[in-house]
């Protein structure tokens, strides 16, 4: 069975495409990325730690379609911040974003059954390609094994 993008309604009335949680720690390109995603009919919740990632994860995991995770930096705080969501909403979605991506980095993300990856630099077209496969993907299906 298939299921079709989410589309919600936000409280402004407008049709979006999903609900995305950005963990980035960077500044400047934190809210670059949640604009554009806005932009383009998303709703966004937006970290600069795991730990408030983590907290909005947990005000908002119902709703939650997809999470964009920068896995650089602290790769090990990343990891479990995605494997706590992934235990608690295990549909949940994830594109981890890196300068680079190891073979032990890539080990711990399949190990998570995260399977979306960005290398930077990436385009804004990436960045939208990653995020509605994410929005896309059954919600009964969780190939935590691959």
């Amino acid at each position: 069975m298939q299921t079709s993008r989410a589309s919600y309604h936000s409280e402004e009335g407008t049709q979006t495409h999903g609900t995305i949680l950005i963990v980035e720690d960077e500044e400047l390109l934190r809210p670059l990325i949640e604009s554009f995603l806005q932009e383009h009919g998303f709703t966004i919740y937006a970290a600069e730690s795991s730990a408030k990632a983590f907290l909005l994860f947990l005000q908002h995991k119902e709703v939650l379609d997809a999470a964009i995770v920068d896995v650089d930096w602290p790769i090990a705080d990343r990891i479990a911040l995605i494997h706590a969501m992934r235990l608690l909403k295990p549909q949940m979605e994830f594109v981890c974003v890196a300068d680079c991506f190891d073979a032990t980095m890539k080990n711990h993300l399949q190990q998570e059954g995260v399977h979306l990856t960005l290398l930077r630099p990436y385009s804004p077209h990436d960045l939208l390609e990653a995020i509605h496969k994410a929005c896309d993907k059954p919600r009964h299906e969780n190939n935590l094994s691959s």
